[in-house]
C-alpha cells in the first residue's frame, strides 16, 4: 500500500486534530505524519529523517513535550467526529502495555505484561503503560468487526518512576476515573448515551 493509500483515510481525523493546535505546531506535527508514512521505525528520530526535513530533531521532540496543545482536546475532537449523528457510545477503558527501550525516556519503569503473563507465571517489560480510552467502531470494510479507536489516555507511573521524576503517584483505577470525568464534562450538554466498559487483565494497581 503506497503513502497515499495510508494517508487518505486518516486525514478526516488529522483535521480535526490540528484544529486544536497553533500553526507552528500544526507545521511540525504535518512534517512527523509525513515522516511517519514512509519511517520503517516509528521513532521520533525516524520520522524525522524520513520526512526530509532540515529542522533539528530537538523541535519535534518538543512537540509532545512542550507545544501548546492539548492531546485531550485533540482526543474529544477525534471523538465528536467518529461518533457524529450517534445517540449510543460503547466506550471501553483499558490499560495496555507498550514496551520501550532505554532508560533515559520520560515515563518508562518495569510493568506487568499481561499478554505474556499468566495467573501461575508473571512476565514484566520496561515501556510505558497507558491507561486508554477508546470508542468501539464497526469496521465499515468488515461488516459485524469492530476495533477500538483511542480517543483519552493516561501514561501511568508506577511508584519508582513517578519518584524518579518526581511526579505525583496516581493508580490506574484514578487515571481511568480522570478520563471518565473528562468524557462525562464533554457530553454533558449533548444528546449523546455512553456505556463503559472497564477491561481489566489484573487486579494490579
Amino acid at each position: 500500500m503506497d503513502a497515499e493509500a495510508w494517508f487518505l483515510p486518516i486525514l478526516p481525523i488529522l483535521q480535526v486534530m490540528t484544529a486544536v493546535m497553533t500553526a507552528p505546531t500544526v507545521e511540525t506535527f504535518q512534517t512527523l505524519i509525513a515522516g511517519w508514512l514512509m519511517a520503517p521505525r516509528r521513532t521520533i528520530m525516524g520520522m524525522v529523517r524520513r520526512s526530509g526535513t532540515d529542522r533539528h530533531h530537538a523541535a519535534f521532540h518538543r512537540l509532545f513535550a512542550a507545544a501548546r496543545w492539548s492531546i485531550d482536546k485533540a482526543g474529544l475532537a477525534v471523538f465528536d467526529l467518529v461518533t457524529w449523528g450517534m445517540t449510543q457510545v460503547f466506550l471501553t477503558i483499558d490499560d495496555t502495555l507498550l514496551p520501550r527501550y532505554g532508560l533515559k525516556i520520560f515515563g518508562t519503569g518495569t510493568h506487568r505484561d499481561a499478554v505474556l503473563s499468566s495467573r501461575s507465571h508473571t512476565v514484566v517489560r520496561w515501556g510505558h503503560c497507558w491507561v486508554v480510552m477508546c470508542v468501539v467502531m464497526e469496521s465499515r470494510h468488515l461488516p459485524g468487526r469492530r476495533f477500538s479507536l483511542p480517543v483519552l489516555r493516561r501514561l501511568y507511573l508506577n511508584h519508582k518512576a513517578a519518584e524518579k521524576w518526581k511526579r505525583a503517584y496516581y493508580s490506574k483505577n484514578e487515571l481511568m476515573l480522570q478520563t471518565l470525568e473528562w468524557m462525562d464534562q464533554h457530553i454533558r450538554h449533548s444528546e449523546k448515551t455512553c456505556i463503559y466498559w472497564e477491561i481489566q487483565h489484573s487486579r494490579h494497581p
